[in-house]
């Protein structure tokens, strides 16, 4: 239609509506509008412009010219231009012309509503309410079709309302006429809807969700179908709000809904907009339902057998658009979120399809992070039975540890989630036990012990252990004791690899250092050395020596159990680093600074040229620490002084240094 005329199009465009709308009568202008999406924009000005010369050249319209179609198809123009100004410039000409109540029709209020919404123009928002009551008042034959029109319009017009002020005058209008006139069964959700975008637009983002989800229930109760709500409901901009606004447990539970009903208000930018805010905030409820409902949705019901046999990457590519489009770090942060929160299944199901796609295409498919997200998602996965759960763990990184070094896992790549599985290990409290035997005695005979029963304190089982954050049940020496055999004779029992043992005991030591003492290092040690008394020496490797100078490092009580570590290393020929040297003197300095042992430490830094860690150095400095040399034969740690001074802290230090030396002097 691009070479018509004005007139030659509209007729054109006429009969095409006509046509697809199988009608044999033309459709007036108003309803030609919404169907006239073919004309290019610079066809419609170049029309408009027509128009606009032949109705102004004189400045007025002449007895001629009062045709109320010619004119109408003049706003009709103009409104499909987006020329808002000559709009009203040829409306105020029209109504000033001295026949203007002959001339004027419901179709001409009709277009300028037409035109100011194509226009998107908040500053016209006003003039509209004015043109829709003033229809209203002034064309007596203002059919049932135009009044629906009129009203939706109106409500569309008010997607960019920004004042609020001018949310008072939709609904004087909506009282006074919309529910007088409209038959619409649609008009109150889109009335309500309205104002929601208003309260979007002006930035009132909990008015908006609390009027939303009113809202819904409203017209819930009206019978209005759920899938109409909320298509005449501004959802997207909604739930695009909650995102920005990071309030996802209500995005969450809104997705779920819009799910269940229409899965098309959202396009696959939205969805990866949410999935980016779920990613950032690490939300697994959001990150599971995308999980679910976007990326494996459309592998649903698809066995991996069905594409491995087909040979042909493509079947794979074709099945999983979306699951294919995924960036490597974004499938990484997916893995993260699942992993962390237990969700063992999701995870591997994830990675199945990711890793065969990789190989389909030629890549290399598991990597070692892959290795890592599956690990993590076994050590959070909560399934009630927390030993069995810790023992899958092993199971899982000895699995690993045999597909070859480049996939060899790090105790420091899963040490805090090794941690949180440790915390939940599940000990039998034998005195819990005592109590709930005695608590069945006592029910057998209630009338002969219910005195005594009110007076004694009762021996209950702490949950906090296993469910606060802070809970920490290896705390318990005889607890932690049991379970690092445990889980040492399971291993063996299993036959797992050296380098699993390994892990664990990097893990454990791990753990001790950052929750526990030096006390509990030296418990988990003699329970390896009950074990195997050549444990030191056969298991354990350099980590493990770096992380038992870390963890007494910390303690104010283990100048002489650092004493002990570093005299068998020096043994055994076990090299130190510079950074082992800065824990030693680190723990060497508490109580009395001037003391044989940081001089004993610091000759063997200057014999080795070791640049001590800054740290050290700047504790030094602090401590105006001078050394001169000392023979090493016959180092004090402890001046008679200061055994008095920390009388608690050297008689620990003695005890647990007389325990290490006992292990150590039989590895």
């Amino acid at each position: 239609m691009g070479g018509l005329s004005g007139k030659a199009y509209l007729k054109a465009l006429s009969e095409a509506v006509a046509r697809k709308t199988n009608t044999a009568s033309a459709k007036r202008l108003p309803y030609l509008n919404r169907n006239a999406t073919d004309i290019l924009p610079e066809r419609a000005k170049s029309y408009s412009k027509a128009y606009q010369h032949k109705f102004t050249r004189n400045g007025s319209i002449t007895p001629i010219e009062c045709l109320p179609r010619l004119l109408e198809e003049a706003l009709f123009f103009h409104g499909l231009a987006n020329r808002p100004n000559t709009l009203f410039e040829m409306a105020n000409l029209i109504r000033d012309t001295i026949a203007y109540q002959n001339i004027v029709t419901a179709d001409m209020y009709l277009l300028m509503l037409q035109g100011i919404k194509n226009s998107r123009g908040k500053a016209l928002i006003r003039s509209a309410v004015a043109l829709y009551i003033e229809a209203h008042q002034h064309i007596k034959q203002f059919s049932q079709e135009d009044r629906n029109l009129a009203a939706s319009l109106l409500l569309d017009i008010y997607s960019n309302c920004k004042d609020v002020s001018e949310l008072l005058l939709l609904k004087i209008a909506y009282e006074n006429y919309m529910t007088k006139s409209v038959s619409d069964r649609t008009l109150e959700a889109r009335y309500i809807g309205a104002f929601i975008q208003g309260y979007l637009n002006t930035g009132q983002y909990i008015r908006a969700v609390d009027l939303f989800e009113r809202g819904v229930a409203d017209l819930h109760d009206a019978l209005l179908p759920i899938d109409q709500t909320l298509k005449c409901l501004p959802t997207k901009g909604v739930l695009i709000s909650m995102s920005q606004h990071e309030d996802v447990k209500l995005l969450t539970k809104w997705l779920r809904t819009v799910l269940q009903i229409d899965r098309s208000l959202l396009d696959y930018e939205t969805w990866s907009e949410f999935l980016s805010i779920g990613l950032y905030l690490n939300h697994y409820e959001l990150v599971k339902l995308i999980y679910l409902e976007l990326i494996m949705h459309e592998v649903e019901g698809v066995s991996l057998d069905e594409i491995m046999f087909s040979k042909e990457a493509q079947d794979l590519e074709k099945k999983s658009k979306v699951l294919s489009s995924l960036s490597e770090e974004t499938l990484a942060q997916i893995l993260y979120t699942l992993s962390s929160n237990g969700d063992v299944n999701s995870t591997l199901r994830l990675i199945e399809w990711h890793f065969l796609h990789k190989k389909l295409k030629g890549e290399k498919g598991l990597t070692k992070e892959l290795c890592i997200a599956i690990i993590k998602s076994y050590c959070y996965h909560d399934d009630g039975q927390d030993n069995l759960s810790l023992k899958n763990v092993l199971e899982v990184i000895d699995s690993f540890s045999k597909l070859g070094p480049e996939l060899q896992v790090s105790f420091r790549d899963i040490s805090d989630a090794m941690s949180y599985r440790f915390m939940r290990y599940d000990a039998v409290d034998p005195n819990v036990e005592i109590a709930k035997l005695q608590e069945q005695t006592w029910a057998k005979q209630p009338d002969a012990v219910s005195d005594e029963m009110e007076e004694m304190p009762r021996k209950i089982r702490n949950l906090n252990l296993h469910n606060s954050e802070k809970g920490n049940i290896l705390k318990n020496s005889e607890i932690l004791d049991l379970f690092v055999r445990e889980m040492i004779s399971f291993i063996q029992s299993k036959q797992l690899s050296d380098e699993t043992l390994q892990t664990f005991l990097n893990c454990v030591l791990h753990h001790l250092m950052k929750y526990q003492n030096a006390t509990g290092l030296v418990v988990a040690l003699m329970s390896i050395h009950q074990l195997n008394p050549r444990f030191a020496l056969k298991w354990f490797n350099k980590d493990l020596f770096d992380l038992i100078l870390k963890t007494i490092a910390k303690s104010p009580a283990s100048k002489l159990l650092g004493y002990e570590i570093y005299l068998f290393m020096q043994r055994n020929g076990i090299s130190l680093s510079s950074e082992n040297f800065g824990d030693l003197i680190a723990l060497a300095l508490h109580g009395e600074e001037e003391n044989d042992i940081v001089k004993l430490y610091m000759n063997a830094v200057k014999k080795n040229h070791f640049a001590l860690p800054e740290v050290t150095e700047e504790l030094l400095r602090r401590k105006n620490a001078v050394f001169n040399s000392v023979d090493p034969a016959t180092p004090i740690a402890y001046s008679e002084s200061e055994k008095v001074d920390r009388k608690r802290y050297y008689e620990i230090d003695k005890r647990d240094s007389g325990y290490l030396r006992l292990i150590l002097n039989k590895s």
